[in-house]
């Protein structure tokens, strides 16, 4: 027992020589580090995802309570494909966009990182948001994702938004502008 103590006593005394040695070294990596995190904390945008499942094609009654669902036959499987592609068409993401308040239209494309307002009026500046229709469509659609769920009448719909109110407004608008 004596000799593990001398050893891990030894082990500790060559520790505290490498961070005596090296302590100008550690200092100013973790003062980078710690910086570095609170920047990222501070500048960074939250976004949130809002997702919404649609039923595209209505299911047919089951004949049993107790069988599966039957599964789609290939002319279900592509209609429910073709919705898909029509309802994230940037002409109906566009239709919603415009049914929109202007200032929720506005928010759903805001910067990647906040500022403070000496640097944000600099910036926007620099960086103006996307003023026609076409290129806040563009913008918009980089954030939204439609996907057939495997094997069934759903669509997956997913959306990211710095509010998840304002992802959830308009996935409720974007359906209801294809219904």
């Amino acid at each position: 027992l004596r000799a593990t103590s001398a050893a891990s006593r030894s082990s500790r005394e060559a520790w505290r020589r490498v961070l005596r040695r090296r302590g100008w070294l550690l200092v100013p990596a973790v003062a980078v580090t710690l910086g570095g995190g609170w920047l990222a904390v501070r500048c960074c945008q939250p976004w949130y995802a809002a997702r919404a499942q649609v039923e595209v094609l209505p299911s047919p009654p089951p004949a049993d309570a107790a069988a599966p669902p039957a599964p789609l036959s290939p002319a279900d499987t592509a209609a429910v494909a073709t919705v898909a592609e029509e309802l994230g068409s940037p002409a109906n993401v566009a239709a919603a966009l415009g049914r929109l308040p202007p200032a929720q239209a506005a928010a759903l494309t805001p910067p990647p990182l906040r500022s403070p307002a000496w640097l944000r009026r600099a910036w926007l500046r620099l960086r103006p948001q996307p003023a026609d229709a076409a290129a806040r469509t563009a913008a918009v659609l980089r954030h939204l994702s439609v996907r057939v769920t495997d094997n069934s009448r759903l669509l997956s719909l997913d959306y990211t938004a710095p509010s998840p109110a304002l992802a959830a407004a308009f996935l409720r608008q974007l359906d209801a502008e294809y219904a």
